[in-house]
């Protein structure tokens, strides 16, 4: 059946299709980053933190890509998809920021990389949040029920997620780091993994 204009379901593929745009550019530069390390292995210096880094924001892009399918996004007015615009260019910033691009430099130091970048890595995940929680709420503002049911359910943990990051920012110290990204990395694979597919 041919769709109008006007369909809901039209409107909602043009949601996404200009979503999947931002997220699969932030997927493929991180694809390539990865390339360019494998390509160049014997002369990387490597270190588990800035993988383990990487591996956060692409687990926080493969979320931000289910989380779209919301199907209360249909009706999104303008200035809230604005929002969103934002929440999913903060998260191509830090995919963009958190492995070197792929380079023909002599030796990759992964660790002087992430010294030199983690703190806009984690101020744009910052910003993603922020976004979407701001959308989140605006969405819901007029409908007290709804809001309190998507806090309890979802919101509360945006506070685990921004807390760590903004000590993160903060501390510049390797043992600081080495405790808290990974335990940020499991955080959002326990909290989102097991309801990929299930938003409310």
């Amino acid at each position: 059946m041919r769709r109008g204009w006007g369909g809901a379901m039209e409107l909602k593929e043009y949601f996404l299709g200009l979503l999947a745009i931002i997220t699969g550019l932030a997927i493929t530069d991180m694809i390539l980053s990865v390339h360019g390390l494998l390509r160049r292995v014997s002369r990387v210096r490597w270190d588990w933190l800035p993988l383990t880094a990487a591996a956060l924001v692409f687990v926080v892009i493969v979320r931000s890509w289910w989380i779209a399918w919301e199907p209360d996004w249909i009706n999104t007015p303008m200035w809230q998809f604005l929002l969103i615009l934002i929440q999913l260019t903060c998260l191509f910033l830090a995919a963009k920021s958190v492995l070197p691009d792929d380079s023909d430099a002599e030796e990759v130091d992964l660790m002087a990389h992430y010294w030199s970048q983690n703190r806009f890595v984690w101020a744009s995940l910052i910003g993603m949040i922020t976004a979407f929680a701001a959308a989140s709420v605006f969405l819901r503002i007029n409908d007290p029920a709804s809001l309190s049911a998507w806090f309890w359910t979802f919101g509360w943990e945006l506070p685990v997620y921004c807390l760590p990051l903004v000590v993160l920012i903060l501390l510049q110290r390797p043992i600081v780091h080495r405790a808290l990204v990974p335990a940020l990395l499991l955080a959002w694979l326990v909290l989102n993994g097991t309801d990929v597919m299930h938003y409310s």
